[in-house]
């Protein structure tokens, strides 16, 4: 039978529609937002090199077109290059300046133009302070222009970081600019047919010459500062565009998400729902598939499930029906047959009563006559005679103490045995019952010990039947115990009773008929050398169940036994 869920469970839990919304959805939207903004990246990088590689040709052509004009200082000439580089839309200034760092022409739109207003404007863009690592590679800054003029920034030139700007601002972002320095170079091979440019050149040491290879000389150098406004422009165009198609692909991606979870849900709800009912007793349930795929296949099983499940109920309902029927008759023959067992029970206890009540008082004239004979009041007899009438007197005994075995059996199996219980002491009742039984332990040369402590407590019982519990105990040791063997008798007191423990060193009981050797009439198949009619140990087992106590037994074959008898120290109900 399923459980149900329990409310604070039911609040926390998520459905599966839920977990595969929820989770579709979300890879989903870091998959389009991961693909979108590489590909902005990508376009960012893009646009910020195409934007500088723009400028670093500008920045060659007007270097190699004015490497004459910049060797003779022809500001004129200079001006006019300058003024035609800044008709191209996104060139914010151009700076020129000789080998020895003089300005040689500046100019610039905006408020760059403002700022060469100035005769110290062009002061705030220093050419790059270091050597350039590759004569003849431009060096690229970022420059931001603010109220305090312009200042270089210390970061990488790309328009990546410039693209929250661009999204977050209704304006876009603010406008920057990238400084790129370029070295005018001359080579000395170039100007050979030029006698008044080669004497200019060689005036200056060519350190190169012992290498035998082209000579260069720095002329001087051109700034070219390229504004990222109309890259920014179409950044902020393609940077919608990425979101746009990002947002819509997540749309459709969510739209196809909670589709394809309603597909998967609504069958198994409709599955859970028909499981209820079928729970619920319900084999009329039908399940309807609701697709062609797994879910359907699941279905169709659904419903061939159900219907075994009725065959089955139904055939089990039979079945029920037929062994209500066959177990009403067969407990009526058991009540019968245990009424005529309780009957013959009765019948035997009677018998076996009145039978053994009706043997002791034939059997206790015999043994007197044989008492009377064997002393000699009847007349002398001859010793041989004398030896057949005491076998015949030890038989009459054997049949005497068999016959109040059953007596005594009969009316303890009855509960009519009397039982009289007081405080009795224990020490004294076993040494009463091993007084009994000297003479047989010194015909048969059994040692006997005797471990009893005398702290022991009083124990609750009939002093008479516990006399009787230990007589047989002890009885049984010396007959099972070879000659020459030892016998123990020990008695250990606890919070809750004492424990009585008689061992002997006999034959043992083998292990599958430890459960049986309480039972009336059973005798040990390896005890057959032994005379008696196997009720002793019956007989005590009814005496301890009948103080309220236990007896246990341990034995290996060979090795001997040990009977332990519990009694309590208290009376027990």
């Amino acid at each position: 039978m399923t459980t149900l869920p329990t409310s604070g469970s039911t609040a926390l839990r998520l459905t599966l529609w839920a977990k595969l919304v929820l989770f579709t959805s979300v890879i989903v939207v870091l998959t389009c937002s991961a693909q979108g903004w590489f590909f902005i990246k990508e376009q960012a990088a893009v646009v910020t090199n195409g934007l500088i590689d723009n400028g670093v040709v500008l920045a060659r052509h007007l270097a190699a077109g004015n490497r004459y004009s910049i060797l003779v200082s022809d500001s004129a000439r200079i001006r006019e290059q300058i003024a035609g580089l800044l008709t191209i839309p996104h060139v914010a200034y151009v700076v020129v300046r000789g080998s020895d760092g003089r300005l040689l022409g500046a100019d610039g739109t905006g408020n760059w133009h403002r700022l060469f207003a100035d005769q110290h404007g062009t002061d705030l863009l220093p050419p790059p302070s270091d050597p350039l690592p590759n004569l003849g590679e431009p060096a690229v800054r970022p420059i931001r222009f603010d109220q305090s003029g312009p200042r270089f920034v210390e970061s990488v030139p790309s328009l990546l970081g410039r693209i929250p700007g661009l999204v977050l601002s209704p304006l876009g972002a603010e406008v920057g600019y990238f400084d790129i320095a370029l070295p005018v170079l001359s080579l000395s091979a170039a100007y050979d047919d030029d006698p008044a440019l080669s004497l200019t050149l060689k005036e200056t040491p060519d350190l190169s010459a012992k290498g035998g290879g082209l000579s260069k000389t720095r002329l001087g150098t051109v700034q070219i500062g390229l504004s990222d406004a109309h890259a920014l422009t179409l950044l902020r165009a393609l940077v919608f565009q990425v979101l746009s198609l990002t947002g819509l692909t997540i749309a459709l991606g969510t739209v196809g998400v909670f589709y394809l979870a309603r597909r998967i849900s609504a069958p198994i709800k409709l599955l859970t729902a028909a499981a209820s009912r079928l729970e619920a007793g319900d084999y009329s349930v039908h399940a309807t598939p609701a697709s062609s795929d797994e879910i359907g296949d699941l279905t169709h099983t659904f419903n061939n499930m159900v219907r075994s499940i009725e065959r089955h109920e139904r055939a089990l309902q039979e079945l029920n029906q037929t062994l209500e029927t066959r177990i009403q008759g067969r407990t009526a023959e058991l009540e019968q047959a245990n009424r005529q067992l309780q009957e013959l029970n009765h019948l035997k206890t009677a018998l076996v009563s009145s039978a053994s009540h009706e043997l002791r008082t034939p059997i206790t004239a015999m043994a007197v006559h044989l008492s009377n004979l064997l002393d000699g009041v009847s007349g002398s007899i001859t010793p041989r005679q004398g030896e057949t009438l005491q076998r015949i007197q030890d038989n009459t005994e054997r049949l005497r103490r068999m016959v109040d075995d059953l007596l005594d059996l009969s009316r303890l199996q009855g509960r009519r045995a009397p039982f009289s219980p007081a405080p009795v002491q224990l020490n004294q009742i076993i040494q009463d019952a091993l007084v009994a039984f000297l003479r047989d332990r010194t015909q048969k040369k059994v040692s006997l010990q005797l471990d009893l402590s005398q702290s022991l407590d009083s124990v609750w019982g009939d002093g008479d039947r516990l006399r009787q519990v230990f007589a047989n105990l002890i009885h049984n040791a010396i007959k099972f115990s070879s000659p020459g063997g030892d016998i123990r008798v020990t008695a250990e007191g606890s919070r809750v009773g004492v424990t009585v423990c008689v061992a002997d060193s006999g034959c043992g009981i083998p292990s599958e008929e430890m459960d049986r050797i309480f039972l009336p009439f059973y005798r040990c198949s390896n005890g057959t050398h032994a005379r008696g009619a196997g009720l002793g140990l019956s007989i005590v087992k009814e005496l301890v169940d009948l103080h309220g106590g236990a007896v246990r037994v341990e034995s290996a074959v060979g090795k001997g036994s040990r009977f332990f008898v519990d009694l309590p120290l208290t009376a027990r109900a």
